[in-house]
Protein backbone atom coordinates (compact mmCIF):
# COMPACT_ATOMS: atom_id res chain seq x y z
CA UNK A 1 0.00 0.00 0.00
CA UNK A 2 2.96 2.38 0.74
CA UNK A 3 4.10 1.37 -2.25
CA UNK A 4 1.88 2.48 -4.36
CA UNK A 5 0.73 5.89 -2.70
CA UNK A 6 4.68 6.85 -3.26
CA UNK A 7 4.68 6.19 -6.59
CA UNK A 8 1.16 8.44 -6.80
CA UNK A 9 2.38 11.20 -5.21
CA UNK A 10 5.75 11.19 -7.17
CA UNK A 11 3.40 10.63 -10.58
CA UNK A 12 2.14 14.00 -8.88
CA UNK A 13 4.81 15.71 -8.37
CA UNK A 14 6.65 14.95 -11.64
CA UNK A 15 3.46 16.05 -13.47
CA UNK A 16 3.66 19.32 -11.94
CA UNK A 17 7.41 20.03 -12.83
CA UNK A 18 6.95 19.03 -16.26
CA UNK A 19 3.64 21.39 -16.34
CA UNK A 20 5.88 24.55 -14.10
CA UNK A 21 8.52 24.24 -16.94
CA UNK A 22 6.43 24.06 -20.00
CA UNK A 23 4.69 27.12 -18.67
CA UNK A 24 7.97 28.67 -17.78
CA UNK A 25 9.62 27.97 -20.52
CA UNK A 26 6.33 29.28 -23.17
CA UNK A 27 6.56 32.68 -21.37
CA UNK A 28 9.85 32.70 -21.80
CA UNK A 29 10.09 32.27 -25.32
CA UNK A 30 7.31 34.28 -26.13
CA UNK A 31 4.86 32.06 -27.61
CA UNK A 32 2.12 31.58 -24.60
CA UNK A 33 -1.56 31.29 -25.74
CA UNK A 34 -2.56 34.56 -24.52
CA UNK A 35 -4.20 37.56 -27.23
CA UNK A 36 -1.72 40.12 -27.46
CA UNK A 37 -3.19 43.64 -28.40
CA UNK A 38 -2.30 44.59 -31.80
CA UNK A 39 -1.55 47.99 -33.31
CA UNK A 40 -4.21 49.84 -35.88
CA UNK A 41 -7.45 48.17 -36.45
CA UNK A 42 -8.44 44.63 -36.34
CA UNK A 43 -10.02 45.34 -40.23
CA UNK A 44 -8.75 47.55 -43.32
CA UNK A 45 -10.86 50.10 -42.98
CA UNK A 46 -13.54 51.51 -45.57
CA UNK A 47 -16.14 53.69 -46.17
CA UNK A 48 -19.09 53.17 -44.31
CA UNK A 49 -21.82 51.14 -45.45
CA UNK A 50 -25.54 51.97 -44.37
CA UNK A 51 -27.95 49.23 -44.57
CA UNK A 52 -31.41 50.85 -44.29
CA UNK A 53 -35.28 51.11 -45.11
CA UNK A 54 -37.27 54.23 -45.99
CA UNK A 55 -36.58 56.44 -42.98
CA UNK A 56 -33.96 54.42 -40.49
CA UNK A 57 -30.64 52.90 -41.13
CA UNK A 58 -27.88 51.18 -40.08
CA UNK A 59 -23.91 52.32 -40.73
CA UNK A 60 -21.76 49.27 -40.49
CA UNK A 61 -18.28 50.51 -39.14
CA UNK A 62 -16.68 47.29 -38.66
CA UNK A 63 -16.93 43.74 -37.14
CA UNK A 64 -16.44 42.47 -33.15
CA UNK A 65 -14.70 39.05 -32.84
CA UNK A 66 -17.33 36.94 -33.99
CA UNK A 67 -18.18 38.70 -36.94
CA UNK A 68 -21.24 40.25 -36.01
CA UNK A 69 -21.54 44.12 -37.63
CA UNK A 70 -20.75 46.95 -34.81
CA UNK A 71 -22.16 50.24 -35.88
CA UNK A 72 -24.62 53.52 -35.49
CA UNK A 73 -28.42 53.51 -35.70
CA UNK A 74 -28.92 56.23 -38.42
CA UNK A 75 -32.46 58.18 -38.50
CA UNK A 76 -33.20 60.26 -42.20
CA UNK A 77 -35.01 63.42 -41.88
CA UNK A 78 -35.74 65.44 -45.35
CA UNK A 79 -32.74 63.05 -46.76
CA UNK A 80 -29.98 64.10 -44.48
CA UNK A 81 -29.19 60.54 -42.19
CA UNK A 82 -28.73 61.61 -38.39
CA UNK A 83 -26.65 59.57 -35.92
CA UNK A 84 -29.56 58.61 -33.15
CA UNK A 85 -28.32 56.72 -29.67
CA UNK A 86 -30.76 54.32 -27.19
CA UNK A 87 -31.73 55.54 -24.10
CA UNK A 88 -32.57 53.44 -21.28
CA UNK A 89 -36.15 54.18 -20.01
CA UNK A 90 -38.04 52.82 -16.94
CA UNK A 91 -41.62 51.55 -17.22
CA UNK A 92 -43.66 50.19 -14.45
CA UNK A 93 -43.59 46.33 -13.82
CA UNK A 94 -47.89 46.45 -13.91
CA UNK A 95 -48.76 48.35 -16.68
Amino acid sequence: MRKWLALWLGSLVLVAVVTSGLTVLAHQSGRAQVPTPRDGPAYPLTPPRIVSGADIGFKVEGLDIRGNPTGTWLLRLDGVWFEVSTMPTTRRVND
